[in-house]
């Protein structure tokens, strides 16, 4: 199975209206891991809330299989989440602290997504800008419970109250999804200090310019800090110089993102034990990675050098696949075939 190594670049700024930046983010390309969190609560609660649960991440060594990977990963949001809740009675006198979590970290050419809150993943490819995850917040789960329609939802009041973060109580049930990364150009983590300011229009605008990752992270920041601002934002792009063809179909994913999200917001709402809800997620886990293509082979990585040659490779191929391509070789085989018949026409003359 043919993987490759994604990059990553990130912005954080506190904006123009908050006296300090509560947001914090993880880029570690070597681990293929890269989270953005959003820190909440009085004085320095956020910050340090935040700054907890990346070092909970950082230089950790990741498991090999994805159940064990997706396990690890959770547990490790477990025990950030008990250490800022604890830490928070010990220290801010009752007074709460927390952060929301969204993360991203790539087995073979799957993605897991982990998200608690309104911090967001957003996936682009050469048609469109697509939200990949979506906000715990009190009218999206009354929605998704059935209690209100989308049109409800949209009109209710204080619909952005975050219903859950890391730190915020004992319990936490994160979100859990798996994509297909080779069907993405790059990834967009942010807070919501980014996405509440710019429309998703602009970001797909602003990302599908020819300019370096670099320039496009410095564009979508000044056009928020035009827009006011108003909170911190913090940027992740997790993109890959070389597009593979996709090896893992949505038929394989929809149905089990479909499974586990029912099971978690099951467990969620106190239907089902969180030992149930292992088990489960457990037996999904294992009949997914049974019908994987090539998904229990050793992944080969391509350096960053092979993965250039080769991008040139397909490019050169991909041109002479194109219908333009065919049109313009044919109009010269008949602009041959017409000079070899004039010529031969007049030979045959004289």
């Amino acid at each position: 199975m043919l993987t490759q190594n994604w990059q990553s670049q990130a912005i954080s700024h506190q904006g123009r209206v908050r006296s300090e930046n509560q947001d914090a983010c993880l880029s570690d390309d070597n681990n293929q891991l890269w989270l953005v969190a959003d820190g909440m609560g009085g004085g320095k609660g956020g910050a340090l809330a935040s700054q907890m649960l990346k070092q909970a991440f950082e230089n950790v060594q990741l498991k090999e299989t994805l159940v064990e990977r997706v396990e690890q990963l959770e547990q490790l949001v477990f025990n950030a989440n008990l250490n800022i809740y604890h830490y928070a009675g010990e220290n801010f006198a009752g007074a709460y602290m927390g952060t929301t979590l969204v993360l991203l970290n790539r087995w073979h050419n799957l993605g897991i997504l982990i998200w608690a809150g309104d911090s967001r993943c957003y996936g682009q490819d050469a048609r469109e800008l697509f939200c990949l995850t979506w906000d715990h917040n009190q009218a999206t789960e009354l929605m998704k419970s059935g209690l209100l329609s989308e049109d409800e939802m949209k009109k209710m009041p204080k619909s952005n109250a975050i219903t859950r973060a890391v730190g915020l109580d004992v319990e936490l049930c994160l979100e859990i999804k798996l994509l297909d990364m080779t069907a993405w150009q790059l990834f967009l983590l942010c807070s919501d200090g980014i996405y509440s300011e710019v429309s998703d229009s602009l970001m797909f605008n602003c990302f599908s310019t020819d300019n370096s990752i670099e320039n496009k992270l410095g564009d979508i920041q000044e056009k928020v800090l035009k827009s006011g601002a108003h909170d911190n934002l913090t940027l992740v792009c997790v993109y890959s110089e070389l597009q593979l063809e996709t090896e893992i179909s949505t038929a394989y994913l929809h149905p089990w993102n479909k499974d586990i999200e029912q099971l978690q917001f099951d467990y969620y709402l106190g239907n089902i034990a969180l030992a149930q809800l292992l088990a489960k997620r457990r037996k999904l886990l294992d009949d997914l990675v049974e019908i994987l293509p090539g998904a229990g082979d050793t992944p080969r990585t391509l350096p960053t050098g092979d993965i250039k040659a080769l991008y040139q490779l397909s490019e050169q191929i991909r041109h002479r696949r194109d219908p333009v391509y065919f049109i313009f070789a044919g109009i010269i085989v008949l602009i041959l075939l017409v000079f070899i018949y004039i010529f031969f026409g007049v030979s045959d003359k004289m």
